[in-house]
């Protein structure tokens, strides 16, 4: 399975749901639409995993996982609320299970090629038709003019010129994944730890993604009538960000260049200015890609216990902590190719960010039977609170060499600063009665 997104690892195998990916770069992620367009918060269905409603499971790897089921009608609501409007997805984990350890390991290894390039003309075919255009609208280049001397040399000559796609795609980019994983338990105790290593080199170069998932769960029954169960996840992220769509950036800069213009220009040994397209150098936009970095580490947590009190009644408290921390950075260094492709100096941005997640669900179960009549009633509560802090400042003038790019390292003493906050709490209660006839 060549992605480490769960919503795109069951892309296709679900009947009925909508799922998009979001961009070919790596890390892109893919959009789920079970519902439609929804008008009750967003459009994103709500996720619970093992129980535990939560925003987002970037924390799970798809090996690790047992089954996934969609709820797309009332049943939704009627379970979860509103938060269940635009669908739930709901996922179970693998297990440990009784028996001796077993280890296992999964992985695979792959290579990732454009499928075809977008054919654009060469540098004599791109020649040709400028000339032609201007001819057609009575505009004579002079005859000392840099770009008409450029242009005819290159139609003289034959030239093949610059391949741009070429400049900024790599060639046969790499994929793989291993997940190494172990398991077992007596009747008393069952484990299963697991952890998966991914990286993907993007297509586009400087798009790189490695992911580091590490996870494990234990099932505990304490008694006859007590059970209890921990699990313990946690996710690394190191990523380049390509930070572009299908309008803006090097790919689609790439498909306007004119092929007569060089990548980089041996005789000022600088990038190559293309001003017959009048259009921004793509392999300049693709080297400074490598100092726009992310790190990202997640912690999540869950905890239950199971309770039976009497015949019939039985009590569960679970509680779910979601820690995260990130850490942006993106350098973009001093350059002069043209008066109008260029950057007096250097700056450096980065973004400090935590987020803190806590709920706690409490359930209290009667059920009661009497010949063919069945009998459930259920009361809960459940308490919710998320806070998210981050704190950005961007430097100037800092010094190219990584071993220096430190907002501690900028030469001026005015910076850029700004920060985000946010905290919301859910506290609700909920009861459902049901009856059953077996007649």
């Amino acid at each position: 399975m060549g992605t480490v997104d769960v919503v795109q690892a069951i892309q296709g195998r679900v009947a009925g749901v909508d799922i998009t990916g979001q961009s070919g770069e790596p890390g892109g992620g893919a959009r789920i639409r079970i519902r439609g367009v929804g008008t009750i918060n967003n459009s994103d269905p709500l996720y619970v995993v093992d129980g535990f409603p939560v925003g987002s499971i970037g924390f799970l790897a798809p090996g690790d996982i047992e089954r996934v089921e969609i709820l797309k009608d009332a049943s939704a609501t009627a379970i979860y609320g509103n938060r269940g409007a635009n669908g739930v997805v709901v996922i179970t984990t693998k297990k440990g299970k009784t028996g001796n350890a077993k280890f296992s390991l999964e992985g695979f290894r792959g290579i990732q090629d454009l499928a075809r390039e977008i054919p654009l003309t060469n540098a004599t075919q791109y020649a040709t038709l400028y000339l032609e255009a201007l001819a057609n609208d009575g505009i004579a280049l002079p005859e000392e003019s840099d770009v008409r001397t450029r242009l005819e040399f290159a139609q003289k000559n034959n030239l093949i010129g610059t391949n741009w796609q070429q400049e900024i795609i790599r060639q046969q980019a790499m994929m793989q994944n291993y997940s190494p994983s172990v398991s077992g338990g007596t009747d008393a105790s069952r484990y299963f730890l697991s952890a998966t290593a991914f990286q993907q080199d993007g297509l586009i170069k400087n798009s790189d993604r490695s992911k580091y998932f590490l996870r494990f769960n234990n099932d505990l029954r304490l008694s006859k009538w007590l059970n209890a169960g921990l699990g313990l996840n946690y996710v690394y992220t190191d990523k380049t960000y390509y930070n572009s769509d299908l309008y803006s950036g090097p790919l689609a800069t790439a498909l306007v260049l004119d092929p007569i213009t060089p990548a980089w220009d041996s005789y000022r040994n600088n990038w190559g200015r293309a001003d017959i397209s009048y259009s921004n150098n793509a392999a300049r936009i693709v080297d400074q890609l490598k100092d726009n970095k992310g790190y990202d580490q997640g912690f999540v947590s869950n905890f239950f216990l199971d309770a039976t009190l009497l015949k019939g009644l039985s009590f569960r408290s679970q509680a779910n902590i979601n820690l995260g921390v990130g850490h942006n950075k993106s350098y973009s260094p001093a350059f002069f190719v043209a008066p109008d492709e260029a950057r007096d100096i250097s700056t450096l941005w980065e973004r400090r960010s935590q987020f803190r997640g806590m709920t706690l669900t409490n359930f209290l179960t009667y059920t009661q039977s009497v010949g063919e009549h069945a009998i459930t009633l259920m009361a809960g509560q459940e308490a919710v609170s998320n806070t998210y802090r981050d704190f950005q400042a961007t430097g100037y003038n800092v010094p190219e060499s990584p071993d220096l790019q430190y907002l501690s390292s900028a030469k001026e003493t005015e910076f850029t600063v700004g920060s985000n906050q946010s905290e919301e709490s859910l506290l609700s209660y909920f009861g459902r009665a049901s009856y059953r006839d077996w007649e």
